[in-house]
Order: structure tokens, then C-alpha cells, then sequence
């Protein structure tokens, strides 16, 4: 047909021409876009398809990667973030364990990269970072679909190193010890019930020092007592707190440390204290708190066999702050089978302080007696068998 034609015919073959060659073009574009160029070279049949090019695999490896480097870091970012906050709350309130705490993190934290999968990926998207346009053929070629795992592994792996920033600044150990201290509490309570039932008293407590305030403070007390704090200064509980010595009075309104406002109406309980025991709680050479039982209920003073068996417990009250894993029920029952026994045990806080208190006043009125520069009492170490002197 020639453009110099005219009438409605070469208007109609002129039309079909241009059709023709535009679905020709179009034709050409698709095959080039679904990786069949329509220049075939020899001996290559127009039904085989060509692999990705190397460009092409790499775009499609940082496509399939961004997303999941998005997902990882969500997914332990928030699960740390939320199973810290768990196991420090509900675990300590509900007695669960850290196991518990980080599956229901986990939970959170998949639930939200659900979310997060889609804006991860529009954000790549905006940033000119998406898949290469390929054919259904080149896409179930191995090559292709090693390149797109691969990049969803290191996505993953990238992405979950990144989460776990949290590690650097939370404290690992915070729920640990709150669930220590509630066990510890727990036990103490116990412990602090049993005693009063053991020494036949009318009350019993617990107190620890308070290093920043220069204090105690009751942290476990029988059900006729209530948790105060108490000045270490003060009376004779505050007495053996500073000293570390066992007090053991049989009738505090004859001593010096009697004061009406804090013995006649205890702790605002309306209890007169007569008598009272107080024995250190004594920990890697210091006194971390005060064990006391008040009022003995048969009347008169605390026996040595209390002194003893309240010095056993106080012991393990150290053990047990310093290493929960010793069983106190074992502590106490043995504890209490002893109460029963004739003769009191040998334990040696109590032993110790009576033995000083006896034999130094005798050593030193020996001295004077007989114008001696020093006295001193030898004991015998059968073990070892050599004499030796105690600390004064």
C-alpha cells in the first residue's frame, strides 16, 4: 500500500497494517519480559527459556531478604523486651516459669511481625528494592529459588542478631532475684511460725538491716506482730544488731535498755514484753539481721537449749539468703526433734558467746590476783592434737 492512496480502502489497509506491526511490538516486548527474546539465536527453539541473569538474582535476594530482616528483628526485639517484662511480674506473681515468660513473648512478639511483614516491604518498594520481573519458568528453575531462600535465611539471620540489642542494657539476672526473694519469703514465714511454735513463745520476727537507710525493717513476723521498721538504736533487738551478740533477757524492765514506749505497747499490738531472745543473723562476717522470739509462755527466761537451737537457725537463714537450694523444712524438722532431746545441741554462735562471757571475767580476775602480765586459757584440739587460744 502506498501513502499516496486514497479512499476509504487504503484507509482500512493502512489501519490493519498499524495493528499488525503494534501487536507484533507488544508480542516482541512480552517474550523479552518473560525471558524469551524474539531474536532467537541459532538452534534455540522459541519454547526454551532462559535463566536469570546474575542481576536479576541479586535483586531478588535483597528483595526476599529486606522483609525478613524486618520480621527477625521485630520478632527477638520484642519477645526479650516482653519476656523480661513477664518473667519479672506475672512469673514472680503467679509462680511460672522463665520457660512460660519467653513462650508467651514469643506469641507477642509473632503477632506483631505479622504486621510488620507488609511495611517492611512497602518501605523496600519506596526505596526502588523489589522483585525482578521474571516468568513462572524462571521461577521454579533451582537456581532461582536457592538465590530467594538464601536471601530469607540471611534476612532472618541478620535480622535476629539486630533483635537482641535489648541483652545490653536489661539486667538478666532481676527476675531471678525476684523470684528468690519471694521463695525466700515463703520460707522465712515458715520459718518464723515454726520458731515461735519451738521455742513456745507468744511472738516471733524476722529482721534484715537496711545498709542505705541504717535501720531494720521486719520482713517476716507471727500473725500477732506487724512488718516495721525499727532504728538500731533502739532497744534490745537494735543491741544485737550492732554487736552482733545474742541478747537473752528474763525480765526487760530490769534493764538498761528498757524503754516503756517501745516494750510496754510492742510494735502498737497493745504486747507488753517480759522476756525476749534475740540472736545475729551473721553472713561472711557481718550481721545481716536479727531473729527474735518475745515472752516466754512458761514464764521466765529463754533457756540455753533456745539460745542453741535459735543460733542453728539463724545459721541457716544466712545458708539459705546466700544459697536457696538448702532445703529448710529438713533445717527446721531437725531443729524441732531436738527441742525433745535432754541436753542441748552444740552449735557455735551460742556456745562461743556463753564461753567468753564466763571465762574472761575469771581470766582477767586470775591476772589481778596473782600480778600477772597476761593470763590465758589454752583448750586442746583432739583433731589436731595441739592446745590453742580463742579471739577474745
Amino acid at each position: 500500500l502506498h501513502s499516496s492512496s486514497r479512499g476509504p480502502w487504503a484507509v482500512a489497509c493502512r489501519s490493519l497494517v498499524s495493528s499488525s506491526r503494534a501487536l507484533q511490538s507488544g508480542t516482541a516486548a512480552a517474550e523479552h519480559v518473560e525471558g524469551r527474546p524474539s531474536d532467537l539465536p541459532p538452534g534455540l527453539s522459541a519454547n526454551e527459556v532462559h535463566p536469570p541473569n546474575i542481576a536479576q538474582l541479586k535483586m531478588l535476594g535483597l528483595a526476599a531478604a529486606l522483609p525478613f530482616v524486618g520480621f527477625g528483628f521485630l520478632d527477638n526485639f520484642l519477645m526479650i523486651l516482653f519476656g523480661d517484662f513477664i518473667d519479672g511480674t506475672l512469673c514472680v506473681r503467679f509462680s511460672l516459669s522463665t520457660m512460660a515468660a519467653a513462650a508467651i513473648g514469643n506469641t507477642i512478639s509473632d503477632a506483631a511481625g505479622i504486621f510488620s511483614g507488609g511495611a517492611v516491604e512497602q518501605l523496600a518498594t519506596r526505596c526502588g528494592v523489589e522483585e525482578p520481573p521474571m516468568s513462572r519458568e524462571q521461577r521454579q528453575m533451582r537456581i532461582t529459588k536457592t538465590w530467594l531462600y538464601s536471601g530469607q535465611v540471611i534476612g532472618i539471620l541478620i535480622g535476629c542478631t539486630l533483635g537482641c540489642c535489648p541483652l545490653l542494657w536489661l539486667d538478666p539476672e532481676a527476675a531471678i532475684k525476684l523470684k528468690t526473694e519471694k521463695m525466700q519469703s515463703v520460707i522465712f514465714q515458715k520459718a518464723t511460725d515454726k520458731v515461735s511454735e519451738m521455742m513456745h513463745a507468744e511472738a516471733a520476727m524476722l529482721m534484715f538491716v537496711d545498709k542505705d537507710k541504717g535501720d531494720l525493717y521486719a520482713r517476716n513476723v507471727t500473725k500477732n506482730l506487724h512488718c516495721i521498721r525499727w532504728r538500731m538504736e533502739d532497744g534490745f533487738i537494735g543491741h544485737a544488731a550492732r554487736t552482733g551478740k545474742f541478747v537473752n533477757v528474763a525480765d526487760v524492765h530490769e534493764e538498761s535498755f528498757y524503754d516503756p514506749k517501745l516494750h510496754d505497747n510492742f510494735m502498737g499490738t497493745g504486747m507488753v514484753v517480759r522476756s525476749l531472745l534475740c540472736m545475729p543473723v551473721w553472713s561472711k562476717g557481718e550481721v545481716l539481721g536479727v531473729i527474735c522470739v518475745l515472752n516466754k509462755q512458761e514464764g521466765g527466761a529463754f533457756t540455753n537449749r533456745d539460745e542453741d537451737i535459735l543460733s542453728a537457725i539463724s545459721t541457716h537463714v544466712a545458708i539459705t539468703i546466700t544459697d536457696s537450694a538448702h532445703n529448710f523444712d529438713d533445717i527446721l524438722d531437725n531443729c524441732e526433734k531436738s527441742v525433745n532431746k535432754q541436753g542441748a545441741p552444740q552449735w557455735n554462735t551460742a556456745t562461743l558467746q556463753r564461753r567468753k562471757t564466763l571465762f574472761e571475767p575469771v581470766l582477767k580476775g586470775m591476772g589481778n590476783l596473782l600480778e600477772a602480765e597476761s593470763t590465758a586459757l589454752m583448750l586442746l584440739d583432739e583433731e589436731h592434737g595441739e592446745l590453742y587460744t580463742e579471739e577474745p
